[in-house]
C-alpha cells in the first residue's frame, strides 16, 4: 500500500466542518487504490474576513492579518520539508492569503474542457498586480493607498510553468503556436510589448499580451477552437471564473474547487494547494448546512494528481451530478440535505463505480462482464449483449445547444463502439426519419403550433449518421419513420429479441434512448447506459438516467469505470 502526506491549513468560519469532510472523503476515495492518506495540520486557525471584522480595531487586524500571512507562509514551507505532496486550505482571510501569494510567486490553474481537442488551460497570475499589493493608511484613516508592481522575471517564472503544464495536461506532441496573456497593458509604457517580443525569441512561441473586453469578444465571437494556453491578471480572471463555468457548463462556484501552485524555490517552485472556490460561509457555521461539494471535488483532484488515482476525479463529478438530479441538495443549491448527510449519500453512491486497478482484482473481467445487466440480474441473463446507438444523426448533432457536451460524444462514442467491435459485441444503428409522410395527424399538428420543421428528412445529410463513426457490413441499421421508439418498427424487435441485454447510447437521452429503454424493459431485456455517450435535450441527462434507473432498472455505467477495467483498459 502506497502513502501519501497531505496537509490541512483551517480557517474561521466552516473551515473545522470542511476540513472533516475532506480528510472523510479523500481517505474513502483512496482506499480502493491501496492509498493511504496521512496528515499534517496547521497549528493555527486563520482567520477569514468576518473574523477579522469582528476585532473592530483597525491596527489589531492589520497585526493579525499579517501574523496570519507569516504564519502560513512558514507552514508552506515546513510542510514541502516534510515531504507533503500538496496542502488543502479552506477559505481564509484574502489580504493574509495574497500576501503569502505574493512572496511565494503563486498561480492558480483551472482547465475548462469541452472535448479532447478543445480547451482553454488558464493560468491566473496571482504572484503580481493589484491583489498582491501592500496597503498604507494615513493617520486619520481617511485614505488608503495601494502599491503593486510586474516584473519581467516572474512573469518569466510564469510562462515556463504555463507552457509546462500545457505540455503535461494535452500530450508533449500538442504544437502550443500562441500563449495568450490578458491584462492591463496599455497602462505600462509599452513595456509588456516590448517584454512579449523578447520572450517569443527565448521561447519559440507566438507571445500576445489582450486586453480583457478584447478576449472576452473573441470568446464570444469564435469560442475555443483548439487548445488556448491563457495567462491572466487575477483581476480578470477573478471575474471571469463563474462566467466561464456557466458559459462551458461547469455549473455554480460555490461547487467548484481550484488548484494553486507556489513557484518560489523557497518551496521547490511546485507545491500544489488545493481549496474551495467558495468563501468561508461564516454565517452557517456550526449548523451543519454547508455544502460540501467544492470540497469532495478539491479531495478527488488532489487524488488524481498526486495519489495516483485515475478517474476518480470524472467519477467525483459523475456522482454529484447524479445526487444533484435527484434532488440531493444543501440549503444553498434548493434543497434540504444537511452536510453530513450530503456526503453519506456521495460516499456510498460513488463506491461501486470508482475504477479498480488490475492489482485489486481476484479474477479477470470479460467482455461480457463489464456490459453485464445491473448485479440483481440473473446469470443466465448476462450471456449475450449488443450495443444499440439511437439517433446519433447530423441534424441531432448540429442543433444541440451546449457544444461541450456535443464535444464529450463525439470523442467518446467512436471509442465505445471500436471496443465492442474488438469484443464481437454487435453493433446496431437505430435512425429516425421525421418526413412529414411518415408523420401521424397528431405529430404534424404539434410541429405547426410550435414551428417546428421535419428533422433528418430521408434521403438527406441531416439523417445521414454523424462522420465520427462509421457503419460497418454486417452492422445492421433500422430506421424509425416519424416514432421515437425502436421496438415499434418489427424489424427491430425481432432482430432485439436474440439479446438478452442492450447497452443504449446515443441521443437523446430524455426522448428517444428513454423510449428504447423503456421498450426493451417491457420485452423483458436488460439494459444499460454509457453515461458519457448520451446527452438530454429537455432536461439534464442525469435526471434521465435517474428515471431509467428507478423505472426500468437500467444500470447507468461511466465510461472512466468501464476503460479502467479488462480489455477496455487499452482504449
Amino acid at each position: 500500500m502506497r502513502s501519501i502526506l497531505v496537509a490541512l491549513a483551517v480557517g474561521h468560519g466552516t473551515g473545522p466542518e470542511l476540513q472533516a469532510v475532506f480528510q472523510k472523503v479523500i481517505v474513502a476515495l483512496a482506499t480502493p487504490y491501496d492509498v493511504q492518506v496521512q496528515f499534517v495540520t496547521s497549528p493555527r486557525t486563520y482567520h477569514s474576513y468576518s473574523s477579522l471584522l469582528a476585532i473592530n480595531d483597525t491596527d489589531v487586524v492589520s497585526a493579525e492579518t499579517l501574523t496570519d500571512a507569516d504564519h502560513y507562509e512558514d507552514f508552506c514551507r515546513q510542510v514541502v520539508s516534510r515531504g507533503a505532496c500538496a496542502i488543502f486550505r479552506t477559505s481564509i482571510s484574502a489580504q493574509a492569503l495574497y500576501m503569502v501569494r505574493d512572496r511565494l510567486l503563486a498561480v492558480k490553474v483551472e482547465q475548462f474542457k469541452l472535448s479532447s481537442s478543445a480547451s482553454i488551460l488558464l493560468v491566473r497570475d496571482q504572484a503580481q498586480g493589484f491583489y498582491s499589493g501592500l496597503n498604507k493608511i494615513d493617520s486619520a484613516q481617511e485614505t488608503v493607498s495601494r502599491s503593486s508592481y510586474f516584473n519581467k522575471g516572474i512573469f518569466e517564472q510564469i510562462l515556463k510553468f504555463s507552457l509546462a503544464r500545457a505540455r503535461e495536461t494535452w500530450g508533449a506532441d500538442t504544437v502550443i503556436k500562441t500563449i495568450t496573456l490578458v491584462y492591463k497593458f496599455h497602462l505600462f509604457d509599452g513595456l509588456f510589448h516590448s517584454w512579449a517580443e523578447q520572450w517569443q525569441k527565448v521561447f519559440g512561441i507566438g507571445i500576445q499580451f489582450v486586453q480583457g473586453d478584447t478576449m472576452n469578444r473573441n470568446l464570444l465571437a469564435f469560442g475555443v477552437k483548439g487548445h488556448q494556453l491563457l495567462i491572466c491578471a487575477n483581476e480578470y480572471a477573478d471575474i471571469m471564473q463563474t462566467i466561464l463555468l456557466d458559459r462551458f457548463g461547469f455549473g455554480a462556484q460555490e461547487s467548484a474547487c481550484a488548484e494553486n501552485v507556489y513557484l518560489s524555490a523557497a518551496v521547490n517552485g511546485s507545491l500544489s494547494e488545493y481549496q474551495t472556490a467558495h468563501g468561508s460561509a461564516d454565517d452557517l457555521t456550526g449548523h451543519g448546512v454547508v455544502n460540501p461539494s467544492a470540497t469532495i471535488r478539491a479531495a478527488a483532484a488532489l487524488l488524481e494528481r498526486h495519489g495516483g488515482c485515475p478517474g476518480v476525479q470524472r467519477q467525483t463529478d459523475v456522482t454529484l451530478d447524479e445526487l444533484r438530479a435527484k434532488h440531493i441538495r444543501t440549503l444553498d443549491q434548493g434543497g434540504t440535505t444537511k452536510t453530513e448527510a450530503f456526503v453519506d449519500a456521495m460516499l456510498q453512491r460513488i463506491a461501486p463505480n470508482l475504477p479498480v486497478k488490475a492489482s485489486n482484482r481476484t479474477s479477470p473481467k470479460t467482455a461480457g462482464d463489464l456490459v453485464a445487466p445491473p448485479s440483481w440480474a440473473p446469470r443466465q441473463a448476462r450471456n449475450k449483449s449488443c450495443l444499440v446507438v439511437v439517433d446519433f444523426q447530423n441534424d441531432f448533432m448540429t442543433q444541440y445547444k451546449s457544444p461541450r457536451v456535443l464535444n464529450r460524444i463525439k470523442d467518446y462514442m467512436p471509442r465505445l463502439v471500436d471496443w465492442a467491435r474488438r469484443e464481437a459485441i454487435e453493433v446496431a444503428w437505430v435512425r429516425f426519419l421525421g418526413d412529414e409522410k411518415y408523420q401521424p395527424a397528431t405529430w404534424r399538428r404539434r410541429n405547426q403550433m410550435q414551428g417546428q420543421r421535419a428533422w433528418c428528412q430521408e434521403g438527406s445529410w441531416g439523417a445521414e449518421i454523424a462522420s465520427c463513426v462509421q457503419v460497418q457490413a454486417p452492422e445492421r441499421v433500422f430506421d424509425k419513420k416519424a416514432y421515437y421508439d425502436p421496438f415499434l418498427g418489427p424489424e427491430f424487435a425481432s432482430y432485439a429479441a436474440g439479446f438478452e441485454h442492450l447497452v443504449v447510447v446515443g441521443l437523446f437521452a430524455d426522448i428517444c434512448v428513454d423510449a428504447a429503454v423503456r421498450g426493451a424493459f417491457q420485452r423483458g431485456l436488460w439494459t444499460s447506459v454509457v453515461r458519457e455517450c448520451t446527452a438530454g435535450l429537455h432536461m439534464p441527462e442525469e435526471q434521465s438516467f435517474a428515471y431509467m434507473q428507478l423505472v426500468y432498472g437500467c444500470e447507468v455505467v461511466g465510461i472512466d469505470q468501464l476503460l479502467s477495467m479488462g480489455p477496455m483498459a487499452s482504449l
